[in-house]
């Protein structure tokens, strides 16, 4: 075979029903002689007992499902790779029922260019309208009408004639490009690949030639560079990589690029192309990027040079509605765009387009299959971009919040011009464009949309909610319609709080619940049964020991690690662990863990990482970016900040892959994809257990989220003075703090922690318990209570409190002695807290 001239082309044949198109494409394969000899003679027999009565029917090399073949028809979307001398091919062969019209606009989403098939005896009908607009609708320019059938019609040109009018008008309606009319017979293969000696009239190209010569790139202007990024790769402390693939342009080191929507700027430090260093990498390349500088960059952030991307929080968008249940205006979705998934509204409807006539029709909402142009607001500003101009960031889907089932795809039209800006026009820093931490907190996590104007989340003190109808009721109940129907299930208070821990944590979704051991605990039944194992480290709160020691009667054990290295985790995984629990920072033994070190371990052997980062909170690191796979936070600590709510909160970043035999809770959830996680969550787990958050819970937790960047900075400020002081007694034999320089975890602090800060935690050492306790006693500022997180300082002696039930060997693997106390720094004077503890340590030793 001679050198592939002309490059890939992927195409699509699509139509109305029957109207040949599985057909034609395996009259291509057999005519081009792409079938191996066994596929052949499986060809001839299937066709005995074909809709055909015993001819050879080429469709059976397309239709896969057993229904397609007896009916004769396509349901699914059926792809096939081949090459000829002149090009290489992948082709969509998709439905034309109406009922799968959702499945053709899967395989029009990948196509360059369209082959519409008509029915010569019937012309344009209703679905060949629908399936033009949608492949107009996905980008396509290029388009082959292969008016088939002609032998039916005696091959007779009045035929074609007549089409073709029809088709001008159809092109006219529609601004479509290129547009190429063939007469054939998929059957008798007619001008499908060599030329038809019954249409003599005919003197243009046959269906495979003008597919190995069309020319789909054109003389486009050089666009941009921009990554969607997909990932970021840490390995160690010394390097920060982003990961994705290369939609557009180039890069090269030393380029200067922006990261969105921060807006940050940095130059480009080093590229890894396949796992090798290189000086550039280019469109359609994997690439790994190094910056250098740091900069605010996670999951669904774009690096970009040039490629004049927009920025904003609005923008109208064609939707191909796809879902049983009707489009509800005011109602939040997710939707994905480029590899983030946030939450949205479809804030109005402009028009409906009518499929057979393309007029705009005003409507209220949206059904099945049809096509309208919708106004799409998300809370935040986003990158994104027209679907005519970057592909990759203008098609989008949504995704039904409560189902998990994809609701709708569509492309964005245009920004609106008073929430957004070019990436070009933007200026740094920006209050909207490049948001802080503290920004994001206070201005992020407010939906700017509650209809009532409130500035803060209303408390929704209610246990059920009363609807108009008992069919109102049942859809409410069902997930069908937006609403809320029994506080256990969902509630509006405690929904505000799940949409910003996700959004502050990077996540797809959070559930919240009503402690923190009940988020520990729902975390892991999620995906445990009996029989099943957990990996965790030794350093836990004591309340979670008990907890996993609790679970051994339900069948699942613990193997508990000393060190929770990555070194350790590879050689103590077995053929039962499914998953890897630990503490970010332990509690109270303060030992750190390498997340992105223990995430390659958890990923290699097909189990989740959870982590939690009680007492590190997103302010100070967000544990998705690094690999984990679910964040716990007990939210009554740092969350709240005042020691007013009891609360947890569990946060899915929707990497895993949960589609694994082993998980078998999971199984009825897999077809979920990223949302099986959190979808048998809030179904099974949450709703049949009821450990729900309260909603003025809920709300305490969201007013806590908006002082935490400036109170963990303030608080890890005063530990770390507070460390060093206490480290220059005598009398006090040790003092414990993962910032201290000397402390083995302060370079993975440094190089882990966006903040480079270590928490607000301290132990000391005193040398005996009654030594402990008469420090504790002494102090005047300092509570004696059994919490961490609130903005005064708390102290407890946790051999006697938090570890009271724990074994000797179990103290010791945590750190815990007689002698030890733990301090919960807060946010008074650094002065008053020294000359508080200096007092107390010489009342000591009295």
């Amino acid at each position: 075979m001679s050198k592939v001239e002309n490059g890939l082309l992927k195409f699509i044949t699509c139509g109305s029903v029957d109207d040949g198109k599985s057909t034609l494409i395996g009259h291509i394969l057999y005519d081009s002689k792409l079938l191996y000899a066994d596929q052949e003679q499986a060809l001839v027999l299937d066709s005995q007992v074909g809709s055909r009565g015993g001819e050879i029917d080429y469709s059976l090399l397309l239709d896969g499902l057993m229904a397609e073949r007896e009916q004769g028809i396509t349901i699914d979307v059926a792809y096939r790779y081949f090459t000829t001398e002149a090009r290489s091919f992948i082709v969509a062969d998709t439905p034309g029922h109406e009922e799968y019209t959702r499945n053709m606009a899967v395989g029009a989403s990948f196509a360059d260019l369209a082959v519409i098939l008509l029915n010569a005896s019937q012309g344009v009908l209703l679905q060949t309208r629908r399936h033009a607009r949608i492949c107009a609708l996905m980008g396509i320019k290029h388009f082959i009408f292969a008016v088939n059938k002609m032998d039916l019609v005696g091959y007779e040109k009045e035929h074609v004639d007549r089409i073709s009018v029809e088709i001008s008008q159809l092109r006219e309606e529609l601004s479509l490009e290129n547009v190429m009319i063939i007469p054939i017979s998929a059957t008798e293969g007619d001008n499908v690949t060599k030329p038809s000696a019954n249409m003599s009239w005919y003197q243009g190209p046959t269906l495979l030639q003008h597919l190995e010569t069309v020319d789909i790139a054109g003389n486009l202007p050089e666009p941009g560079f921009y990554m969607p990024v997909q990932r970021v790769c840490r390995p160690d402390h010394t390097f920060r990589g982003f990961q994705g693939q290369i939609e557009a342009g180039s890069v090269h080191t030393g380029d200067e690029i922006t990261a969105w929507p921060s807006g940050e700027t940095a130059v480009v430090k080093s590229i890894l192309v396949a796992d090798r260093m290189a000086e550039w990498a280019s469109a359609g390349q994997p690439a790994t990027i190094q910056l250098d500088r740091e900069v605010d960059v996670s999951r669904g952030c774009v690096l970009e040079k040039g490629a004049r991307l927009r920025v904003g929080n609005s923008f109208s968008s064609f939707l191909l509605w796809m879902d049983e249940s009707p489009l509800t205006v005011g109602k939040e979705y997710w939707i994905k765009i480029g590899t983030k998934v946030h939450t949205c509204i479809v804030s109005s409807i402009q028009y409906k387009v009518d499929i057979n006539s393309g007029a705009h029709l005003p409507i209220q909402s949206l059904r099945k299959n049809e096509i309208a142009l919708c106004d799409i607001t998300v809370p935040l500003h986003i990158p994104f971009a027209e679907f005519a101009v970057h592909k990759a960031l203008g098609e989008l889907i949504l995704i039904d919040r409560i189902a998990h089932t994809t609701a709708a795809c569509g492309i964005i039209q245009q920004a609106n011009k008073t929430a957004e800006r070019e990436s070009s026009q933007v200026s740094r820093p920006d209050k909207e464009q490049g948001m802080g931490l503290n920004t994001r907190l206070l201005q992020g996590t407010s939906h700017p949309l509650e209809p009532t104007g409130s500035t803060l989340p209303p408390i929704y003190q209610a246990s059920a909610f009363a609807h108009e109808s008992a069919e109102k009721l049942e859809s409410v109940f069902a997930g069908k319609s937006p609403g809320f129907a029994y506080t256990r299930i969902s509630n509006p208070t405690t929904l505000a709080f799940e949409k910003r821990m996700a959004q502050i944590e990077g996540g797809v979704d959070a559930v919240s619940c009503a402690s923190g051991m009940a988020a520990v605990s729902m975390a892991l039944l999620n995906i445990l049964q009996s029989g099943d194992e957990i990996l965790s480290g030794s350093g836990l709160f004591g309340g979670t020991l008990d907890l996993l020691k609790d679970l051994e009667f339900f069948g699942i054990t613990t193997r508990f690690l000393e060190h929770m290295t990555a070194k350790e985790a590879g050689k103590n995984i077995t053929d039962k662990t499914r998953v890897i629990f630990t503490e970010l920072i332990g509690n109270p033994r303060l030992d750190v863990v390498n997340i992105r070190a223990l995430a390659d371990v958890a990923e290699a052997n097909n189990i989740p990482l959870i982590i939690d980062s009680t007492t590190a909170t997103p302010a100070l690191i967000r544990p998705l970016e690094h690999g984990a796979h679910i964040v716990i936070h007990s939210s009554s600590k740092y969350i709240n900040g005042s020691g007013d709510a009891i609360s947890g909160v569990i946060v899915d970043g929707g990497k895993f892959k949960w589609n694994v035999e082993k998980f078998i809770p999971l199984a009825k959830y897999r077809a979920m994809g990223q949302f099986a996680y959190t979808a048998r969550l809030r179904q099974d787990i949450w709703r049949n257990f009821g450990a729900c958050l309260a909603p003025q819970n809920a709300y305490l937790n969201c007013i806590g989220l908006e002082t935490l960047g400036i109170r963990m900075k303030r608080l890890c400020e005063n530990a770390l003075n507070l460390a060093e002081f206490l480290s220059k007694f005598q009398a006090i034999q040790c003092v414990n703090y993962p910032g201290l320089n000397a402390s083995p975890y302060k370079p993975l602090i440094d190089g882990q922690m966006e903040k480079g800060m270590g928490g607000a935690i301290l132990t000391v050492c005193t040398g005996t318990k009654e030594k402990a306790f008469r420090l504790i006693n002494s102090l005047k500022y300092a509570r004696i209570a059994t919490n961490i997180g609130d903005v005064r300082t708390l102290v407890i002696h946790p051999a006697s409190t938090i570890y009271l039930h724990a074994s000797e060997k179990q103290k010791q693997n945590a750190g815990v002695y007689d002698d030890l106390i733990r301090i919960s720094v807060g946010l008074e004077d650094i002065a008053d807290l020294k000359a508080d503890f200096a007092q107390a340590i010489e009342n000591m030793n009295d």
